[in-house]
């Protein structure tokens, strides 16, 4: 059994080794005026997915937090990759670099066309639909040489890569699509 610390209401909870985040948050009672986004482990920023293997410190985090708003904001970049590759499945977009209280994107659609207000209309409703359809976020990961073949493949691009990590992805509820970490692998990383 794991002894987990909540910084949020000061107290230790017990948890069988490799519960999740998201398992472990209802257990602990405290204030939540907005929804809880993410978490810090041991004052490291991780997804409510995140399996925990040893005793830690835990900290959730809402969108009054820097980091969780980060979470947030990377988490609509990615809905808005979606969308514009389900109206346009060969278009590519770029984002670029935050302005004022947005990002700068370049959306390029195959034809070369500039993007219209029907595009936009029709993004903004692709993301109310993916949002009500409430499909998750799987991550996968990819060799770092693997990369541009991968991007590619999914004809989009992003800033957004780090390391190791290419990108988190919205593709529905199909478990095949999605390469989940060992469990000794976790363990290693932490």
């Amino acid at each position: 059994m794991l002894r987990i610390y909540c910084k949020n209401n000061k107290t230790y909870k017990q948890f069988n080794e490799g519960t999740t985040l998201e398992e472990m948050l209802p257990e602990f009672d405290f204030d939540r005026p907005y929804p809880i986004v993410s978490a810090k482990v041991n004052n490291v920023s991780q997804g409510l997915r995140f399996r925990v293997y040893n005793n830690r410190d835990i900290e959730f985090l809402d969108l009054r937090d820097a980091s969780a708003r980060r979470v947030y904001c990377r988490s609509l970049c990615f809905l808005l990759c979606k969308a514009t590759q389900d109206i346009c499945p060969k278009s590519k977009i770029e984002i670029k670099h935050p302005i004022s209280n947005g990002y700068f994107c370049e959306w390029h659609k195959p034809d070369g066309s500039p993007m219209t207000e029907e595009d936009i209309r029709k993004i903004k409703a692709r993301m109310q639909e993916i949002i009500d359809q409430n499909l998750p976020f799987h991550r996968r990961e990819v060799r770092l040489e693997g990369r541009r073949e991968q991007r590619d493949e999914y004809a989009f691009r992003s800033r957004l890569l780090r390391k190791d990590l290419v990108f988190r992805e919205i593709w529905g509820k199909d478990d095949d699509l999605v390469s989940r970490r060992s469990d000794r692998g976790e363990r290693d990383r932490q």
